[in-house]
Formats: structure tokens, sequence, C-alpha cells
């Protein structure tokens, strides 16, 4: 299945000029995924593994202004606190 809400023609293009424009931008297209907000699975299937790591670190240095380096420690931080509180599991809902 395709993303059937933004045409991947036009994601390629509005990213390029993006570039073009000096903006920090990032496009992620995910084969065979659709459109999607879950970080960890769309519909029953997982994705890539480092799809919620790159768009949290993307939010964190826009949103909060923060480093590369800081929003991957940030995100390790949070990965290791999630590993210990079980009742913050994904509940595939």
């Amino acid at each position: 299945m395709v993303d059937t809400v933004v045409d991947r023609q036009q994601a390629l293009t509005f990213h390029a000029r993006l570039i073009e424009l000096g903006v920090d931008a990032e496009l992620l297209m995910l084969d065979g995924i659709g459109h999607t907000f879950d970080l960890q699975r769309w519909g029953s299937r997982t994705l890539p593994g480092d799809v919620r790591r790159r768009i949290v670190g993307f939010f964190d240095r826009h949103l909060m202004g923060l480093t590369q380096a800081t929003a991957d420690a940030r995100f390790q931080a949070y990965l290791a606190w999630e590993a210990t509180h079980p009742e913050a599991a994904y509940a595939g809902t």
C-alpha cells in the first residue's frame, strides 16, 4: 500500500524546493507504508527501527533547539526509561 494522503512526486518536489531554499528539511519515505504518525507501527506492520528516533530527533532539534548529539542522548535516555516501565509499552491500539 502507498501513501494516499501525499503524492510521492509532490513530496519529492516539495522537499527539493525546501533544500534549494536552504531549509533544514528531511524527507522520510517508507515503501509500503501509508501516511502515519504512529511512530512504531502502521496497521499491523512494524516500522523500521530508526523511524521513531529520526522523527523525535527532528522535532527535538527544530522545536526545542537541541543539537543532534543532545537529541540523540535524550532519545537514548528515553529508551532506557521505557525499557524499565512496561506501562509505557506500545499497546498496539
